[in-house]
């Protein structure tokens, strides 16, 4: 009885904010729950008189031990958190970006942005995320900016690590790496893969390659995330030529034009040829009857 105490106690004030053990304990209750569906209500009962009515003994220890690992768990949760906010991406100072200890309710912010702008995460991808922003300044960025209200999408994609966001946003399958700079290289290998295999510089128009894109990846992008796509592959050393109607129609009328002068080069030619072939025939036939100078 005491050591269920201490679970509470312990669970309470310090599991609930340790993802790890958010993870584990949800999915052992899931599965207890599982097990008192299957054995039957009567079953569970049977199990929860038996632990009230144990012996009540253990529980000063419960509580003694609980306060111990409480105090040890602060301690060691500062170190830590010390050490990974002086190892990670520098650039970003994480204390700006105030969030929840608890891993339920950063699960809960990311799971309304998701339902709201339609992002299309899967449980492990949103739980991914949420254990990323306690050691990953970058992502725990995004989920502060995630409990944020905005107009529309757009406003929060073209704002900062508008890439990532622009991908999360269009992509109904994707990737999510817990590693920002991973993160970063699965976006780049998705967009080169489209962009090899659809070339914007083939079309008239942005709309119309976004069009060709959307219907062959099933993606949802739109001029604003294309953009941004495309400026996040130019920063990472790529050549992206995108449409230019106007320019591509001057170009299709001046070889219009080189192709007209060239017929009529070709036609004059022809004339020549025609004309000095009839006047060597009628050469010829002049000289049928008269005798060799010599």
């Amino acid at each position: 009885m005491g050591l269920l105490i201490f679970i509470i106690i312990w669970y309470a004030l310090v599991g609930k904010n340790s993802p790890k053990f958010y993870r584990f304990f949800h999915s052992g209750v899931k599965g207890i729950f599982s097990v008192f569906r299957g054995c039957g209500t009567i079953f569970g009962v049977m199990i929860l008189v038996t632990l009230l009515s144990s012996s009540t003994t253990f529980i000063g220890a419960g509580f003694v031990i609980g306060f111990i690992l409480l105090i040890l768990s602060h301690i060691n949760k500062n170190k830590d958190k010390k050490k990974i906010y002086n190892t990670a991406e520098k650039n970003i100072n994480a204390d700006d970006y105030k969030l929840p200890e608890s891993v339920k309710k950063r699960v809960k912010i990311i799971k309304d942005f998701d339902s709201k702008y339609e992002l299309n995460l899967t449980e492990d991808q949103i739980s991914r995320i949420a254990e990323a922003s306690y050691y990953s300044p970058s992502w725990k960025k995004e989920v502060f900016d995630m409990n944020k209200s905005y107009h529309v999408a757009n406003e929060w994609i073209t704002t900062d690590n508008s890439w990532l966001r622009a991908y999360l946003h269009a992509f109904t399958v994707m990737q999510i790496s817990s590693d920002f700079e991973m993160q970063k290289q699965i976006v780049e290998d998705t967009v080169k893969e489209i962009l090899m295999n659809i070339r914007p510089r083939d079309f008239l128009t942005v709309d119309a390659c976004i069009d060709a894109i959307n219907r062959k990846y099933f993606t949802l992008l739109d001029e604003p995330k294309f953009m941004c796509l495309i400026r996040f592959m130019e920063k990472r050393g790529y050549t992206v030529v995108l449409p230019n109607g106007a320019k591509k129609m001057q170009i299709e009328d001046v070889d219009l034009k080189n192709l007209e002068k060239l017929y009529d080069e070709m036609d004059a030619a022809d004339k020549y040829y025609v004309r000095n072939d009839e006047k060597d025939k009628k050469d010829k036939k002049d000289d049928k009857g008269m005798t060799p100078g010599f």
